[in-house]
């Protein structure tokens, strides 16, 4: 968070980083940079709920991922060098992160209230792989890499089957309603009670950074 949106190279506070995501500064945004489906286009559709889940149950509740035509608001950031030069930024974690407190808030472009879907059950997780859940740090499904397409080393990369567990975790730090997340089926309605205390000890958590590994005596 101590680094620019669309700048990776320049460094900025992070105070300000979190002032801007919790005010929504960038919410109006384009969150589809790129994407060769999605535009966030919803015509005539009325209001656009916020669509999360593992990858292939968003392609799915999509009607084979037209999420447009759905009516879903999803983050698909696959910006070329084209974008960027046109201010886009780059899906990372601290770019979800902001996307998910747009929508817990009801900012995102169409939303029209804060109104958030789930294409895979909050109560579906388990970090051991159990009862037919993505096994969290399994490095499964697509990973941003270099030179190594269609491979996903455990030792240096995240798959996105990870980042849904991330993105519950969030919402069940800032929404003081988080309980209600997993009472929740395939396609139920959620709206986000939204907690500055949540966001404000979230973002210690995450300025703090994990403790160091203590080494065996």
């Amino acid at each position: 968070f101590d680094v620019a949106r669309a700048h990776w190279g320049q460094r900025v506070s992070s105070a300000n980083s979190f002032h801007d995501i919790e005010q929504g500064v960038h919410c109006h945004e384009n969150w589809y940079a790129d994407s060769h489906q999605n535009s966030g286009d919803f015509g005539d559709r009325g209001d656009a709920p916020a669509l999360l889940g593992h990858d292939t149950d968003i392609y799915n509740a999509c009607g084979r991922g037209d999420c447009d035509r759905a009516g879903y608001n999803i983050l698909q950031l696959r910006p070329t060098s084209s974008a960027f030069a046109n201010g886009a930024v780059e899906w990372n974690t601290c770019r979800n992160f902001e996307w998910q407190v747009c929508a817990a808030r009801g900012r995102l472009p169409r939303q029209g209230s804060r109104a958030i879907v789930f294409a895979t059950a909050p109560h579906e997780l388990w970090l051991d792989g159990s009862h037919g859940s993505t096994k969290f740090g399994a490095c499964r499904g697509y990973a941003l890499q270099t030179g190594r397409s269609g491979q996903c080393n455990p030792a240096t990369d995240f798959a996105n089957g990870d980042v849904f567990f991330l993105e519950v975790c969030v919402f069940a730090k800032i929404c003081s309603n988080a309980a209600e997340l997993f009472r929740l089926n395939r396609g139920d309605m959620f709206q986000c009670e939204y907690s500055p205390e949540g966001f404000e000890r979230l973002k210690a958590l995450l300025v703090e950074g994990p403790a160091p590994e203590r080494k065996a005596p």
